[in-house]
C-alpha cells in the first residue's frame, strides 16, 4: 500500500498538460489531455497513475509499466523507440524532463497532503478516536494520535509517541521514548527504547534553482514477531513502502532507508546501514557496521561479514566480506596477500 489513505489525502485530478505546465518539462509525447489521479512506481502504476524514470536501472520496468503517463529523462530515451513505447497498448504519455527526479518531487506535492496535523499534542494525551485493545498497559507520558489502533495485551512504556493512523497488533511491547508514525506493526513485536519508525526518508532533488525536499508518501509495514533494537531508525517509503518481514531481528543503531524490503527471518547486527530501495532476501545475516548501497538485490540466505561494503547485487546463499564485498574466500586471500606484503616490506627495511 503506497500513498495510504490512512495517512495521506489525494488532491488529484490533473491532466498531463496541467502537470507539465507546473513542472520543468521540456516536451510532451502522447495524449496531453489524459487525466491522472495519483503517482506510483513503474511496477505498481495503473493507467490512471503517473510514474517517473530517473534511474537507468529501471528501464526494463519503464518499458513494461501500465502507467498512463511517465516523467522521463531526455537522456534515457532512444528516439527510435519513443513512439513504439507510446503507441503500445496502454498508450502511455511521456513528460520529457531535464531533471525527472526534481519534477517527480514537485508532482508529489501537487497530488498529496498529510491527513493529520502532527503538531505536538497535550501531555499524556490519548486522542478520543484512538482504539486501545483489551489488557493494555499505557505508561506515563505516552501520546497516542487520532485513529491509531492498539491491539490486545500491548505494553507501551513511558514517553513513547504513537502517531495518528498507526496500527499495532496484539502483544506488542513498545519500550520508553520510541516514536512510531506512518506505520503498521504486526503481532508480538518488540520495539526497544529510542526507536524511530516512519520518519521521512532522505529524499532531496537538486536542480539549478536549489534543492527541494521530496515528499515521502509511503509508510512502514512491519511483520509479526519482529524485534527492533534501541535507537534504530526505519524510514517510511518515498513512493511504495518500507517493509520488514516476519521474524526479523534488528540490533541497536541500525539505519533502514526508504523503500527497503527485507524478507522473513533476517538478522541485522548493530550499526548496519541499508540504503533506499534495496531488497534483502529471507533469512539473510548482516554483520556489524556493514554498509549496503541503494537499489540492490541481496539474495536469500546471504551472509555479509562485519564491516563489509556491498555495492553490487549478491546471489542467493553467498557469503561475502570486505569493501567492496567479494566472496568470503576471495576476501580472505586478499587479506592474507596484503598482510604478507606488509610483512615482507617491513623485513626488507
Amino acid at each position: 500500500m503506497s500513498k495510504d489513505s490512512n495517512f495521506f489525502i489525494n488532491f488529484g485530478l490533473f491532466s498531463a498538460k496541467e502537470l507539465a505546465d507546473r513542472l520543468s518539462v521540456l516536451s510532451i509525447v502522447g495524449d496531453q489531455s489524459i487525466v491522472l489521479s495519483g503517482m506510483a512506481t513503474l511496477k505498481d502504476a495503473q493507467s490512471s497513475d503517473i510514474s517517473f524514470l530517473a534511474n537507468p536501472k529501471y528501464k526494463s520496468q519503464f518499458e513494461n509499466t501500465e502507467a498512463g503517463a511517465c516523467i522521463v529523462d531526455k537522456s534515457f530515451l532512444d528516439p527510435e523507440k519513443v513512439y513504439e513505447i507510446v503507441n503500445r497498448n496502454n498508450q502511455i504519455t511521456l513528460l520529457v524532463s531535464s531533471n525527472p527526479y526534481h519534477d517527480y518531487a514537485l508532482t508529489l506535492e501537487l497530488f498529496y497532503r498529510d491527513k493529520y496535523d502532527h503538531k505536538a499534542a497535550s501531555q499524556e494525551s490519548m486522542d478520543p478516536s484512538a482504539i486501545i485493545g483489551n489488557n493494555c498497559i499505557i505508561g506515563q507520558g505516552v501520546i497516542i494520535g487520532a485513529d491509531a489502533v492498539i491491539g490486545d495485551d500491548c505494553h507501551i512504556m513511558a514517553n513513547s509517541y504513537i502517531g495518528a493512523g498507526v496500527k499495532i497488533g496484539n502483544e506488542a511491547i513498545i519500550h520508553s521514548n520510541a516514536s512510531i508514525t506512518y506505520c503498521y506493526i504486526g503481532d508480538k513485536c518488540i520495539i526497544h527504547s529510542g526507536v524511530r519508525i516512519g520518519q521521512d526518508g532522505f529524499g532531496f532533488a537538486p536542480s539549478s534553482k536549489g534543492i527541494i525536499k521530496v515528499k515521502q508518501i509511503g509508510c512502514v509495514i512491519i511483520g509479526n514477531n519482529v524485534e527492533i533494537g534501541a535507537n534504530t531508525c526505519i524510514d517510511r517509503g518515498a513512493i511504495g513502502n518500507t517493509i520488514i518481514g516476519d521474524d526479523c531481528k534488528l540490533d541497536n543503531l541500525v539505519q533502514i532507508g526508504h523503500n527497503v524490503v527485507m524478507g522473513k527471518g533476517c538478522l541485522v547486527v548493530a550499526q548496519v546501514g541499508i540504503s533506499g530501495s534495496t531488497k534483502i532476501g529471507e533469512y539473510s545475516m548482516i554483520g556489524g557496521q556493514v554498509g549496503i548501497a541503494g537499489h540492490l538485490d541481496i539474495g536469500k540466505r546471504v551472509q555479509i561479514a562485519a564491516q563489509g561494503g556491498v555495492i553490487q547485487n549478491v546471489d542467493d546463499d553467498m557469503i561475502v566480506g570486505g569493501t567492496p564485498a567479494v566472496p568470503i574466500t576471495q576476501w580472505h586471500r586478499q587479506s592474507i596477500f596484503l598482510r604478507n606484503a606488509v610483512t615482507k616490506r617491513k623485513s626488507s627495511k
